[in-house]
């Protein structure tokens, strides 16, 4: 039997991104961590190119992205600015916390750091997200098996359910429309919290349309992913190597009759802090990107 905890109101926009990462249940954000990155730091500017091999020297391209984050001391994200491809303004975002690192809000602006909208958060005192200063149905309720699940309810009629178990891992996702399922996703973990297994389903007929399953070493990288169609069947296997700082050097991807399909390696350079700064991308041996990242310590 449910019990319903609490029923409050958020706003849509920039929810997926935000929002999720504030139900207290849920697994906390890691920012700088999702990057490898190791000491304390302050911001991180990654631009990434196309390059070209000319007469066996590789060369830049066009800029494919540009990007940079500012972080706090304890490692949130502050600020998000973001370039599109020629490379002009994108997006830049702005974000606020309270002192037990609950997001307050995040502003959007412009190029000129005029603000263009504003999305703020409210918490009860057991630390629950409850309102938003935009307004869609926001609920918790506790079911059996010590899972979590949300549900939004926006008022065109597209609901959002989600539920956690209780490492605050996201184990469902359903997606539903005018009373119609149009999305399922279903995950698997291991006891470090390691997704194993992603399984997606058909909306109209509920049956598996993908499934991924993934192994990992001791230091949690990911090492085999295998890659099965709807009707089980194995459609490929990719394998992962790492160097000494964690950083992905190969993944081989192998046909189903387990002949090799392409091969993608790395090679990095690293500052004294051991965080990459400059990374080639190959493709079967033919370069393909180059990354370079310029990093701000505290």
């Amino acid at each position: 039997m449910n019990n319903k905890i609490i029923i409050g109101t958020i706003g849509f926009a920039f929810f997926i991104n935000s929002t999720f990462s504030q139900v207290p249940f849920a697994k906390a954000g890691k920012e700088r961590t999702a990057y490898k990155l190791k000491g304390n730091v302050k911001s991180i500017l990654i631009n990434r190119y196309h390059v070209v091999n000319v007469n066996g020297t590789i060369q830049n391209g066009t800029k494919e992205a540009c990007y940079e984050y500012i972080y706090d001391p304890v490692g949130r994200k502050v600020q998000d600015i973001s370039f599109d491809l020629n490379p002009s303004f994108a997006h830049w975002y702005k974000y606020r916390y309270n002192m037990k690192g609950k997001m307050l809000g995040k502003t959007r602006l412009d190029a000129n750091g005029n603000i263009i909208e504003t999305e703020t958060y409210d918490y009860d005192d057991n630390g629950y997200l409850v309102t938003n200063n935009n307004g869609i149905n926001y609920i918790y309720t506790k079911g059996d098996h010590d899972l979590f699940q949300v549900e939004v309810v926006q008022s065109n009629g597209y609901h959002l359910f989600k539920k956690y178990d209780i490492q605050g891992n996201e184990v469902s996702s359903i997606s539903n429309l005018d009373g119609d399922e149009s999305d399922m996703t279903t995950r698997k973990f291991d006891f470090r919290g390691n997704e194993i297994e992603h399984v997606w389903y058909n909306a109209k007929t509920k049956k598996s349309a993908d499934r991924d399953v993934f192994k990992y070493d001791i230091n949690n990288n990911k090492t085999e992913w295998i890659k099965f169609d709807p009707s089980g069947n194995p459609d490929g296997h990719g394998y992962y190597k790492y160097d000494g700082y964690g950083n992905e050097i190969e993944f081989k991807w192998f046909n189903p009759d387990g002949t090799l399909r392409y091969t993608s390696t790395s090679n990095y350079t690293y500052d004294v802090n051991k965080n990459w700064i400059k990374r080639y991308e190959f493709h079967d041996g033919i370069p393909t990107f180059y990354t370079e990242r310029t990093l701000e310590y505290y």
